[in-house]
């Protein structure tokens, strides 16, 4: 079931969904140009550093001792965004990136539990 954005504020001010920092404004007013919040979803920035794995096929079994981590260093690049050197994604292209907020879903609040996605 998809939250609709009263239910995400809800659950932001029932402390059952955590967005650090959370976006501004949650209504959008009169003067507000801009809400971060849709029907059912919240704008998140996404962060200035993203990696873009090399065109291969590749397969990880986690009971081999390494790290994941290590194979995706191994095989894609990373980029720094700027201003000056922006980065153009082409129709299907799968990236990895951060987005500057931080997302908890704490399980202490107790039910009913929270899942998120975040695509972009």
């Amino acid at each position: 079931m998809l939250l609709s954005n009263l239910e995400i504020h809800k659950a932001l001010d029932e402390g059952r969904l955590v967005i650090d920092p959370e976006p501004l404004p949650r209504i959008k007013g009169l003067r507000d140009k801009y809400c971060p919040y849709d029907s059912h979803t919240v704008d998140l920035k996404l962060g200035s550093e993203i990696t873009v794995p090399k065109p291969s096929t590749f397969a990880y079994d986690f009971k081999t001792s390494g790290n994941i981590a290590d194979l995706i260093a191994r095989n894609s690049e990373k980029h720094i965004l700027t201003e000056n050197r922006p980065y153009h994604l082409t129709q299907g292209q799968f990236i990895l990136a951060q987005t500057l907020e931080a997302i908890t879903l704490p399980i202490d609040k107790g039910p009913p539990y929270l899942a998120a996605r975040i695509e972009g």
